[in-house]
Formats: C-alpha cells, structure tokens, sequence
C-alpha cells in the first residue's frame, strides 16, 4: 500500500518545486503548525497512558487496602472474630509489653498463652467429642548453624519455651499434623502488637473457632506451636523441630507472620503445591505473590522468619539439607507456607508496633484466610495416601501471583520451564521468518534501544533521586510516598524514552516520519518490538533456566504474549478490507491503530504487572528504613538510591515494553501531522487539488512518480534538543517541585514520632585486660573506657541525631573502636553509620556497673594434639552473647555432632577465619541471669586462638532511662547496655 504521500502528486511537485515564494514565507507558521499538531498529538496518546494506568492502580491501590468489616464479640463461636482475637493482642502488646527473650516479659505471655489453650481445650472437651486436644509446654535448649544477611554464624540457645496445642480427630486415618506456627516474643524496645502478639492470636482464634463448631471439620491433626523465641533468629522453632515428639508427624507448616502493621496478608513465600492450592481454593481474599519469595531467595532482605528453619530455606543459604547425622543443622525440609501483613513497615521492630496503629479489618482478614487453609490443608491431606507429604521444593515449586486480589493463578514450575521459554521460541521463529521472507525490519536495533531503555529507567530514578538525596535532604520521602512518585515516575519515563530519542532521529527514520511512509514506520515498529521481545524473552528463558528470581520470569513472559499479540493485531486486522458495518481501519494511508488499542492488547501485562509494582513501590518505600546505612561517598543518599534503583525496576517491568509503542504512535502521529500541514500548503498554492484517498490506494501516477523529488528531512540536531530537552526539563521540574514540597517541613528529616528513625543505643563498658576483675575491685580497676555508641539503621546520618539531642554542644562524636558494636552482628555487615560520644560514668552508674558485672572462666587443656579452650560466662541480667573466634578452630562444643567442617563468618583482616557465635537464654526459675558454658578446639596446640566477646543488658537502666530522654522526639532508641571482654586461648 502506498504512502499518504505518493497518494497526492500535488504534493511531489510541491515539495520537488520547493513550493512558491508565497508558500516559503508561511513554511515557518506551517513548522510551528505541525509542532502544535504533533504536541496535541503526543498529548492526547499521554493522556490516555495515563488514565489507563490511573485506573489500573487505583483499582490495585483500594485491592490492597481493602479490610472486610470486623466480627464482634457476639459473633458465632465457630466463626474468627477479629474482637476476640484483638483481646489477645492487646493483652501481649499493651498489658505485658516488651516479650524479649530472657525477660520477665517473655515468660509473663508463656503463662498467659497457656491458660488461653486450657480455655480451648476446656471448650473442646464440652462441644466436641470427635476431637482430642492436648496441650503441652515445651523447653528447648540446643544449637545449630544458619546463614542469613549472606553471612554464616553458630546459633546457641538454652530453656526457650514454646507453648503447643495439637487438635486430633479421633477418627483420623493418618497421623500426619499440619503445623501452623506463630511467635509471641517481640524485638528489643517493641510490644510488639503486629510482630507478632497479632500472629499468636490469630493461631489462638483459630484454634478456638474450630473447637467451637461441629461444621470445621478437621481430617488430620493441627498444631499450633506457639513459639518464643524468633526475634532471636528462630531459636524456638528449630528447637520444636528438632526435639519434641509431635514434630515428626508434621508433613505441611504455615507461618503466620507480620512485617508491618496493616495491610491484607500476603502469601510471599511458599514450596508446597498442596498449602498453596489450599489457599487459592480456600481463601476469601487471596493474595500472594512470587516475585517476594525469589527476592528472599537472593539474600538482600534484612530479615527473616522461622519458615527458614521449617523450610531450610534462609535467605541467601544453601538449601540443601547438612549430612546426616548433624545434630545441629538437621531442620527442616519441610513443605509451607509463609503469610504476612507487609504495610507500614514504619513500625515495625519500634515502639510504635501498638495494637491501636492496626486497623479495623486486618486481623479480619488473616484470620479468615488462616481458618480457611487450615481447614481446607487438613481435608487434602487427609484425603491424600501419605498424610500430605512432600520433598520440598521439588513438587511445591510454583509460579503464583493474585490479579488484583480477585485470584490468584498459580502452575507448577514443570510447567513455567516450558512456557516461560515458549516466549523466545515464538520471537526467533517470527525473526527467522521474516529473514527467510526477505522483510527487513532492525531487530538489533530494536533489543539494543530497549537494553538501553530498560537501563536508563533505571540510572535515572538512581540520579535524581539520589541527587535529591544528597543536596535537598536524605529519605524525604519517607512517610509520604507521594514525594517518591513527584520524583521516580517523571525521572523513569524519561530515562525509558531518552534512547528512542536517539534511535527515531536516525536519518531514516526521519526520512519516513518527513515523507509520511507508513511502510517504513511500521517497519520500524515492528523491528523495535521484536527487539524489545527478544531481549525479554531471553530473560524469561535464562531466569527460568538458571534459577535467579527463577519465577519472576512469569513477567516477561506475559509481556511478550501481549506484544505480539499487538503486533498481530495490526498486522491482521487493521490491515485487511473493513466490512461496511465496522470500523474503518485505514485513513490518509495510515492504519488506525492508536494508542487505546495498543492498551487494551496490553491490557493482560499491565493488570498483572502494575499490580504486583504498586505493591513493591509501596513495601518497599516503608521496609527501606532497615536495610542499612553506608559511609561511601553516596552515604546520605543511600536509601534514595537503592529505591530509585528498585522503583526503576518496577517501573520497566510495568511500563517498558510499551515504550517502543508508544514511540512508534508519536512519531507517526508527527507524520500524519506532517502530511496533513502539507496537503493544507499545497491546496493555499493553488497547484492542484488534492485527490482523496480512497481505500488507503495510491493514486499517483508512473510519470508523477519519476518527477518526484526527495522531501527535505528535519535536522537531526533540532529533533534531539527538542525531545531530549522537553524530557530532562520534565526530570528538573518534577524534583524541584518534591524540593519546594519536601523544605515545608518542620525540621530536616522526614521522621517523626508516628513514623520514627531507628537507633540502636548502646552504653559500652569494655573491661580492662579483656576480662572481668575476680572480685572487690573497683569501678577503674574493671573498666577501662566507658562511651555511649550508636548505628544508625538507615541511611540518615546520625550527626543529625546528635546534633538534635539535648546537651548536643558538650558531645564529642568519634569513630567506634574495634568490635565495639560486636553485640550487633551481622547486622553490621550492611549497617555502617555508626558514632560513639565519650560520656563518662557518674557515681550511681559505677556502682550499677560494677554491680552488673559479667564473670568469666576460662580453661585451656592439650589431648592428643588437641588443644580445647573450656569457657564459663555468667551474668546477673538477661541479655544475649556474641562471641567472634578468630584463629584455626577445629570444633566448638555445640557443633560436635557434625560431621562437616566449622564454616566462618568472615575473614579477618590478616586472612584469618573468625566464627560468630550468638546465645541466648531464659531463666526459668524467675531470675534474671544468664549462664554460658562451651568450648572451642583447635588442632594445631600452639596455635593462639583469639576471642572477642559481648554481653549485653536489655532490659532498662536509670542511665539509658536517661540518655534515651535526650534523643528528638523522631528517634525510635533500641537500648541496650554492653559489656565487651577479650581473651586468648
């Protein structure tokens, strides 16, 4: 078909004249015409982008915060009333408060959760007959290796208690249980109402809504193990696992979970075909999505929870299960489920994580969907021959994800291996056969734009953002994700356009938009499309096959389909001869296919794909506050840029693969207004009448044909600056419009007391010689430097902190000394922005201190050509060790058992190996104290092994009392006090 030019032979003879005196002197009112034309063009194409995306988000946005309406306390016993449970919550958070481990808190809510049970079971015994319930209360001490935060360490911990009720049916033919877990311990300085008292009395309501009605029916045992001890890395969890008589018949698990206070649950992290089934046939509001469980998968995430230790699956950790016979690392493997709350992770671990912050409904909600897979898990596994068992990870490794909390499509990985590769099939067969057809279309050209696109959305977002970060203010944004948008949208719509800026100002490519050759242009497009394809098919092909974010690829794949589906579209029926009754597909020789149809052909990626990045925009916005701090040179923007560089990300996996569309509609909207402006020229010229189209046929003429001349093209330069300025000045006024809105603010940071900065607090002693004196010493005897150190959890700087605290003046900020924020680790490893202020002790905290004093002992023998270093630790509060062993250790006491090698943390900075090693410990007895005894071999006697050690208070003191009043009313202290030895072996 020919072009809207050669249908005109006016318009040949116009342009090969160069048109009349009178035309040349309006050629500058025809130029700014056309620019008008094709900005009302552009306009137009951006305005309906954008009320199909505000559409698709706001109908995500209400998805994720919609709550059904809460039951009362009148609600029908067989039904989970959020009330019920509330009271729960609000006796653990509120009543008790703090439930660290070791504390008077944490034994105060065993008690209380175990009169809870022997209510249920006391209900029970009245309403159910077919029902056996048994409670019983577990104390668990053992040890074991983990790896998270990309860091391996030794685990040890003695007399944690978890609280456990088995519901059985007395008629069940199997004795496979499912187990659904929940932690009631809470994090240092947090009641912890959403993480997790919200967690345990959903188990509770749960437990107490099945044993009140005959109609939740039960086919295999449930049990509900309420753990105390995660926040310690899931100690309580291996110890159930490992050593109490029930968790043998466990062949399913689901982990109720919290990493903020509002919010639907989602399920994030699955490796059982059958749990998962369950929900998405159980579920009233299903949601849930895979994308979260490779990003775990990698590691990056500051957090963890104990499904690692029921799955064997810790984050950026082998999966593979230890040799036999180790003790201490046989865990899990076990098929579950992992569901949480994710909003408003500004609570989470602070003082803020109250139950008045949870809204009406959320609790609703999670115990609705835990009632329900509950229920429906144990029907499936009763009807199955084994009880529900599985190899995990190798049936349950599915691709999921919810369509805007209406469903959620699952399949089984077997199946993404194929189809998630059908993508580059169908893309090199469709290249291959235009090759062979002998169609040119620039391919290359198209993957190596849409490469550069994909990467600009992301530098850009990074750039300014990060820029804003460093000379506006660091993490303005936070709380107000508004700010956020005002800056990554513009900025990622920029960097995804600015190589098709380049690409369509190709000499041919204006040469089409100038001569107005659809044939070209669409050439171009689909050149560019199967670029773009191609390069996202290869991704969905090699994450599949290789097994980094391995589901993910799901993304890609839907985003081909609908491509080429677009392409066929108008390919096919856009192009073909229009009954009378339909819509008239071809005008002025170009097709009509327009933005809208390109949307709606779209339509499948954009729901699914816009959904799941509106979701991680928002997590990803309040989680960013405890993911670390850095001292390089980007310090205070180092939040900004790590979400500039994730909501550029979410931004290409939901935006990118329209932008070769959308390029293609504006420069052809560009020739269309083009060729209209000329027709315009040369009917003023009087030179001929145009002749209409008719069909979308060319009439010109043979002799016309040869007489035509070459349209002059616009320059190259011109189109550049135009488009590449109008998007850098997009970029500039979006930040300086957040700029003008982020110095509204009261003070320079964007915390507050709603939505604090965390600050670990720390009143370091460090003892002189390395150890505790043995007695009747004096306070200068024991101590040789007493400071006051902090590590910032964000990337703020803490010099603000410090300038904001009472008495700022008289403070003398300093670089921590070595293993001064030893009690930390790992979390070191990714927290940098530390300070220590020297503050020396008064009277009245010497005597405390000495008071407090930690003891050691320490015993080093030779047998056989080994030497072992037997150790005694002992101190009169509750608290938690670290110990960091550097030299050639060989085996440590709690690692007897195992038969593989002792596997460091790190290295030091002389190449050494060091073993990091935390303990904690309740005393059951009623006191406080805290009592450690191990030991460490090595095989080379004359080796010198070199052992730094922290015990640190949780619990308050008069001075941290005191200096915690001096922190701004934005800072959220995690206090603790700390006394750091060192000794050699």
């Amino acid at each position: 078909e020919g072009s809207p030019q050669s249908a005109h032979p006016a318009l040949a003879v116009y342009a090969a004249q160069g048109g009349s005196g009178r035309a040349r002197e309006r050629s500058g009112r025809r130029s700014l015409r056309v620019m008008a034309m094709a900005t009302m063009l552009g306009a137009s194409g951006a305005f309906k982008v954008l009320f199909v995306y505000t559409v698709i988000i706001f109908i995500s946005y209400q998805s994720w915060h919609s709550l059904p309406e809460p039951l009362g306390p009148s609600a029908q016993p067989g039904l989970f009333s959020e009330h019920r449970a509330m009271a729960v919550v609000r006796k653990l958070a509120d009543d008790i408060g703090g439930r660290q481990v070791g504390t008077n808190g944490v034994r105060e809510a065993g008690r209380y959760l175990l009169s809870e049970l022997e209510d249920i079971r006391a209900v029970a015994e009245a309403e159910r007959p077919d029902l056996d319930v048994e409670i019983d209360v577990q104390t668990t001490s053992g040890a074991y290796h983990l790896e998270l935060f990309l860091t391996p360490f030794y685990l040890t911990y003695d007399n944690l208690e978890n609280v456990i009720l088995r519901i059985r049916p007395r008629n069940a033919t199997t004795n496979a249980a499912l187990l659904v877990n929940a932690h009631f311990d809470s994090a240092i300085a947090s009641p912890g109402a959403a993480d997790c008292a919200a967690c345990t009395a959903i188990a509770v309501e749960v437990a107490r809504a099945i044993v009140s009605s005959d109609s939740a029916r039960l086919e295999t045992s449930a049990i509900f193990l309420l753990n105390g001890g995660e926040e310690t890395y899931m100690n309580a969890a291996h110890g159930f696992l490992t050593q109490h008589p029930w968790a043998e018949d466990v062949t399913q698990f689901v982990d109720i979970e919290s990493t903020g206070s509002y919010g639907p649950d989602v399920v994030f992290r699955s490796n059982s075909d059958l749990l998962l089934n369950a929900y998405l046939k159980a579920a009233k509001s299903p949601r849930a999505n895979v994308v979260f469980q490779d990003i775990f998968n990698l590691g990056i995430m500051p957090a963890e929870t104990d499904y690692a230790v029921f799955a064997h699956e810790s984050a950026g950790g082998a999966k593979s299960r230890p040799s036999v016979g180790a003790d201490t690392a046989r865990y899990g493997d076990l098929p579950g489920i992992d569901i949480a709350t994710m909003f408003d992770s500004r609570s989470y671990h602070t003082a803020m994580d109250e139950s008045k912050r949870m809204p009406d409904g959320c609790a609703q909600n999670f115990g609705d969907n835990v009632m329900a897979i509950v229920l429906k898990a144990s029907q499936m596994m009763g009807a199955s021959d084994d009880g529900g068992k599985e190899e995990a990870g190798a049936g349950g490794s599915l691709v999921y994800f919810d369509v805007l909390g209406v469903f959620v499509i699952a399949y089984p990985f077997w199946v993404a291996r194929i189809v998630h590769c059908v993508p580059l099939a169908l893309t090199t067969a469709l290249v291959a056969a235009m090759k062979i057809g002998g169609v040119e279309v620039p391919v290359l050209e198209g993957a190596t734009t849409f490469l550069l696109s994909c990467v600009g959305s992301m530098l850009s977002p990074v750039a300014f953002f990060g820029l804003t970060g460093l000379l506006v203010q660091p993490m303005a944004w936070y709380g107000r994700p508004y700010i956020a948008a005002m800056i990554l949208v513009p900025t990622s719509i920029a960097g995804s356009f600015m190589p098709y800026v380049f690409t369509w100002t190709r000499q041919k490519a204006l040469q089409a938009v100038a001569s107005a050759d659809a044939p070209a242009l669409q050439n171009l497009l689909v050149g560019h499309s199967l670029g773009s394809s191609l390069v996202l098919s290869l991704l969905s092909a090699y994450m599949t096959i290789s097994g980094g974010m391995k589901h993910t690829a799901y993304m890609f794949m839907i985003w081909v389909l609908s491509t080429h589906s677009a392409l066929i579209m108008k390919q096919v029926y856009f192009r073909k001869k229009p009954s009378r009754t339909r819509r008239r597909r071809i005008k002025d020789g170009f097709d009509t296919f327009d933005v809208v149809d390109t949307l709606v052909m779209h339509l499948p990626a954009l729901v699914v794909c816009v959904h799941m990045s509106l979701f991680g925009f928002l997590f990803f916005l309040d989680r960013i506050s405890t993911m670390g701090s850095s001292m390089d040179w980007h310090g205070p923007a180092h939040a900004d840029m790590i979400i500039g560089l994730i909501t550029g990300f979410l931004f290409f996996v939901s935006f990118g693969p329209l932008v070769p569309f959308l390029a293609y509609h504006f420069a052809e909207g560009l020739a269309k207004a083009m060729y209209k402006a000329r027709l315009e020229a040369a009917a003023a010229a009087g030179e001929t009448k145009p002749t209409k189209v008719s069909k979308g046929k060319s009439v010109k003429s043979k002799a016309a044909a040869s007489q035509e001349e070459p349209v002059a093209v616009p320059g190259r330069a011109s189109c550049v600056l135009r488009c590449a300025g109008g998007l850098l000045l997009l970029c500039v006024a979006s930040v300086a419009a957040a700029s003008a809105l982020i110095r509204t603010q009261e003070h320079r940071n964007s915390f507050s007391a709603h939505n604090p900065k965390r600050v670990f607090v720390q009143r370091l002693h460090v003892l002189k010689g390395g150890r505790p004196p043995s007695g009747g010493s004096t306070y200068d005897d024991a101590i040789e430097s007493t400071s006051l150190t902090m590590l910032g959890v964000d990337s703020v700087p803490l010099g603000n902190v410090l300038e904001d605290m009472e008495g700022a003046s008289a403070l003398r900020r300093s670089e921590p000394g070595p293993d001064h924020l030893l009690a930390a680790y790992p979390i070191t490893r990714f927290m940098k922005d530390s300070a220590s202020v020297a503050m020396e002790a008064g009277e009245g905290e010497r005597r405390q201190v000495l008071a407090n004093l930690p003891s050691l002992e320490v015993e080093a023998s030779k047998t056989g050509g080994v030497k072992r270093c037997a150790v005694k630790m002992s101190s009169p509060f509750a608290g938690y060790y670290l110990v960091n062993v550097t030299g050639p250790a060989s085996k440590f006491s709690f690692s007897e058992n195992d038969g593989d090698a002792l596997i460091p943390s790190e290295l030091s900075q002389s190449g050494e190996p060091t073993y990091a090693v935390r303990h904690v410990s309740n005393e059951l007895s009623g006191g406080d104290g805290l009592d450690w005894v191990w030991w460490v071999e090595t095989e080379q006697p004359e080796a010198e092994l070199r052992v730094s050690w922290a015990v640190s208070n949780i619990t308050s003191t008069p001075y941290l009392d005191e200096v915690v009043g001096r922190l701004p009313d934005y800072v959220n202290p995690i206090p603790i006090t700390t006394y750091l030895g060192r000794f050699e072996c």
